[in-house]
């Protein structure tokens, strides 16, 4: 009789009916069983070790998740503000600013204050001949501050020429 016999299942012949002692160590099942009831589940060392590996995973994809979420907002804004920055740019470019240096308005719900300080002195202008023109013109620094809802939105640095007329042009 093989020595697997009993592994397949199969009846034992009728005529052998004696069961032979086995070792504990000698016999495939035993050996078996005793592993399969070791490894039935998982110990509580693995359990938190899977549970660090999962957490510190989720942590990284929520940490990426939160920083698109903040960019995705901040381009919102800027694409919403682009054309009433653009609009008050406008308005303090055709402010004189030898009159007026520093002005506050309002422009769709957006608050723009805005102050010019000059860098350059006043020169002479000259026409596109060469002759001495009829106004002074000085360089100014602009900064322009856009807030809405009491929260600042966005500063802004910008150079525009202050002009003076100096003697008026007659016309002939």
């Amino acid at each position: 009789m093989p020595a697997n016999f009993l592994d397949r299942g199969a009846r034992l012949p009728q005529e052998s009916t004696a069961i032979r002692p086995v070792a504990p160590d000698a016999h495939p099942l035993v050996g078996r069983r005793h592993r399969l009831v070791r490894q039935q589940g998982f110990t509580i060392l693995e359990a938190i070790v899977a549970l660090a590996v999962f957490a510190s995973g989720a942590m990284a994809l929520y940490s990426l998740y939160a920083t698109n979420i903040a960019a995705l907002v901040k381009v919102g804004d800027t694409v919403r503000q682009a054309p009433l920055v653009r609009q008050a740019v406008e308005r303090v470019a055709a402010t004189n600013l030898v009159d007026e240096a520093a002005g506050e308005f309002e422009i769709d719900g957006m608050r723009f204050t805005w102050t010019a300080r000059r860098v350059e002195p006043y020169r002479q202008g000259q026409t596109t001949t060469g002759f001495l023109g009829s106004f002074q013109i000085g360089l100014y620094d602009i900064d322009l501050s856009a807030s809405e809802a009491g929260r600042r939105v966005g500063d802004y640095r910008m150079r525009l020429a202050g002009y003076q007329l100096l003697r008026p042009q007659t016309l002939q």
